[in-house]
């Protein structure tokens, strides 16, 4: 919902060879007008091409130039597998003055995005350790963490769904909360979070997210959001594109009787959102 509405914004150009959405318009429209002064000016570089989302099979250890590539050049968003670290959804986003240019991955914005829905605000913490995987430019995966990897320049986004907690410190929207910081290491997940060990790399581990030197860490810009009709698409458009039963299940209104969401539900209602 919040790509068609940032999508129908956009005057249309015939010359376009794809049709994209800024990455700063796709926000506004995901967003409340209240934090639009607070979104990062760096954004304002990047447009999305994602129609549609594509389901991952395997747990995604390092990010590499040809997953960046085909998630561009497919228009799609990556919906990870159950029990991914880290993140739920990859959108990849590519600076506005390259597109007519072959494509290079040192041109991508990577938008990392976690989804929660349990009535308990998740920590703060877990929102400050949310970051992206190492880029490596390797033919092959590797048999052991390589050393000296960059991370490209990224974003992250925890949907908290399920609460209607409001942060305590003072912002435009208090459901809303945009940091630029630093990613740091969290508490270990859930067991029945962790991925399957088959479907992973054998060396990796929650740690191999994190530089090994906490000073190499680059800061990265944190958008946390609390409950599920802060989103402006979920007010306006929202009843009517949904499942009737989905939506009697996730309107605040009828919080107090829902029960957790499936996990087939949840994709159906982040892929909406979104």
């Amino acid at each position: 919902m919040a790509r068609d509405a940032a999508l129908g914004a956009r005057p249309f150009v015939e010359k376009d060879i794809v049709t994209v959405v800024s990455l700063s318009s796709f926000f506004k429209a995901l967003l409340p007008k209240s934090v639009h002064n607070e979104l990062p000016s760096e954004i304002n570089d990047y447009v999305l091409n994602f129609t549609h989302f594509t389901q991952i099979s395997r747990n995604i250890s390092l990010l590499t130039p040809d997953l960046l590539y085909r998630a561009w050049c497919r228009g799609v968003a990556l919906q990870c597998v159950f029990g991914q670290s880290m993140f739920d959804i990859l959108l990849v986003a590519y600076h506005k003055d390259h597109l007519a240019e072959p494509f290079s991955h040192k041109h991508c914005y990577v938008v990392s995005i976690q989804v929660k829905f349990r009535s308990a605000a998740a920590s703060g913490a877990l929102a400050q350790s949310l970051t992206v995987p190492f880029l490596y430019e390797g033919q092959e995966l590797p048999k052991s963490m390589p050393q000296g990897l960059l991370k490209p320049k990224h974003l992250v986004m925890l949907m908290d769904l399920g609460t209607t907690t409001q942060f305590q410190q003072h912002t435009p929207e208090p459901h809303v909360s945009i940091k630029r910081e630093v990613a740091v290491h969290a508490p270990k997940e859930r067991k029945d979070r962790q991925p399957d060990a088959e479907i992973r790399l054998p060396w990796h581990s929650r740690e191999t997210y994190y530089c090994k030197d906490a000073k190499d860490e680059p800061k990265r810009w944190c958008i946390n959001v609390r409950g599920f009709d802060v989103y402006p698409v979920v007010k306006t458009m929202g009843s009517e594109l949904l499942d009737p039963e989905l939506w009697r299940t996730v309107n605040p209104s009828h919080f107090p009787e829902r029960e957790e969401l499936q996990t087939q539900q949840m994709d159906t209602l982040r892929e909406y959102v979104l």
